[in-house]
């Protein structure tokens, strides 16, 4: 990996020891003894990744895994210190399978990103987390992808997963298939770093809905007629 990707810039470790939100006061993260970023790293491709935590876990340097940073409650903080990954840079659609429906994408890709792309197909994705500006997918997966727009037709991010691409703790790299993906869907990259997955696509919708309120009282009729079934 180039130098170029790599930094120990005191800004840029500052900005990877905060979140979207920073909500959490810094008196608190002290008192916890978050230690924050000492190195931040940008893979391009798997094997990146493999040899990063090959070498971490060789000399005991604790990682954190950040994808959009758009959790805002703290989740890509680097309590314990040692490497930032930012996965970002893994952001390319490698295949579109429109016929069997799926998609296989960089884990760094953002959620608009891909479904811009999807578009171009006439393809949608099921399932996307509300922050999809920024949130990654491998980031919507990681953290368990059990709310979010669509999830109430289509299941969690977890019923889109078909097959990921993971490197363990070691550097070690595994293929997941449908039957044990969940074993990582929502596991907080405590398993191992989700690199490439594969999900499963939906024909665009030809209508999208939207509607607006100045009364939620006076919006509840109507909307629960919008949601009653109809002969």
């Amino acid at each position: 990996m180039g130098k170029e990707r790599i930094s120990t810039e005191e800004s840029e470790l500052f900005c990877y020891s905060r979140d979207l939100g920073n909500s959490i006061p810094d008196e608190l993260l002290k008192a916890y003894g978050m230690l924050g970023a000492e190195v931040v790293v940008l893979p391009k491709t798997t094997e990146e990744v493999s040899a990063i935590l090959e070498y971490a876990y060789e000399n005991d340097i604790p990682i954190t895994t950040r994808g959009g940073g758009s959790w805002a409650l703290g989740g890509v903080l680097p309590m314990d210190g040692g490497i930032v990954i930012d996965m970002c840079r893994m952001n390319t659609i490698k295949t579109v399978n429109k016929e069997d429906g799926y998609v296989d994408v960089g884990a760094g890709i953002s959620w608009k990103k891909l479904m811009d792309s999807l578009k171009t197909y006439g393809l949608m994705v099921g399932a996307h987390p509300s922050s999809a500006v920024s949130a990654t997918v491998g980031g919507f997966i990681a953290t368990g992808g059990g709310a979010g727009t669509g999830v109430p037709k289509y299941g969690t991010v977890g019923d889109q997963v078909l097959s990921l691409k993971v490197v363990l703790s070691s550097g070690k790299i595994i293929q997941t298939d449908p039957w044990n993906s969940w074993l990582f869907t929502g596991s907080e990259g405590t398993l191992g770093i989700v690199t490439e997955a594969t999900v499963k696509v939906f024909p665009l919708r030809e209508e999208t809905r939207k509607s607006h309120c100045f009364s939620i009282l006076a919006t509840i009729p109507p909307f629960v007629n919008l949601l009653s079934p109809k002969p």
